[in-house]
């Protein structure tokens, strides 16, 4: 729960990312999200989008008031773990195929 918090902390100072959101809107959002990545996967004929795989987790949004989605592998109580950050630009579609 303290690694969470620190990236939290951490993703609101250097991004500018504020919680402004309350989370049953942002549960909302999460099918919307996937629903667009969806489209998106048909539309480059990469087969089906890969959101709806998982029960994705979320703290905040971004700036844009999209849901900040990530997925805990393996027992949450483990001393060894690894954090894998994935970003996407619009005019970069490789980043958002490889990140999930």
């Amino acid at each position: 729960m303290k690694a969470k918090f620190t990236l939290l902390l951490l993703a609101t100072l250097v991004l500018g990312v504020v919680p402004s959101v309350f989370a049953d809107e942002i549960e909302r959002d999460v099918p919307a999200l996937c629903n667009g990545l969806d489209k998106a996967f048909q539309k480059r004929d990469w087969g089906r989008g890969p959101c709806r795989d998982l029960k994705w987790k979320f703290d905040t949004t971004s700036v844009e008031g999209r849901p900040l989605i990530y997925y805990s592998f393996g027992p949450e109580d483990s001393q060894n773990v690894t954090l894998i950050l994935s970003m996407v630009h619009g005019d970069e579609i490789t980043p958002l195929y490889l990140g999930f």
